[in-house]
């Protein structure tokens, strides 16, 4: 039952970006994960990849996204600050970021 609630159940949701940056280059591109983690704040073991969802907020002129099921890439075309919302299985509000592009 201890393994159960702590070791395989989801408590937190968390977006990652690689190469993570504060800003980013026009013709760079990011890989977009999501990373559900357990009680103990380690991955989940044994679990796929969970899909999630990018809504863009703004700035959708400035970047080209490539939509593949677990993973998402961004190119960025244009100078300007884009605003997205990820929506995942397992957390009860969007995951709110905001990519500011030089």
């Amino acid at each position: 039952m201890f393994l159960k609630m702590y070791l395989f159940n989801v408590y937190e949701s968390k977006i990652t970006f690689s190469p993570s940056k504060d800003s980013y280059k026009i013709n760079d591109e990011v890989t977009i994960e999501l990373l559900e983690l357990n009680g103990f704040g380690s991955r989940i073991p044994f679990a796929s990849k969970p899909y999630f969802e990018i809504n863009i907020l703004e700035g959708k002129e400035l970047i080209e996204l490539s939509d593949l099921r677990e993973t998402k890439i961004i190119a960025f075309k244009k100078e300007g600050i884009v605003k997205l919302s990820f929506i995942t299985k397992n957390s009860l509000m969007p995951i709110y970021k905001e990519i500011k592009i030089n």
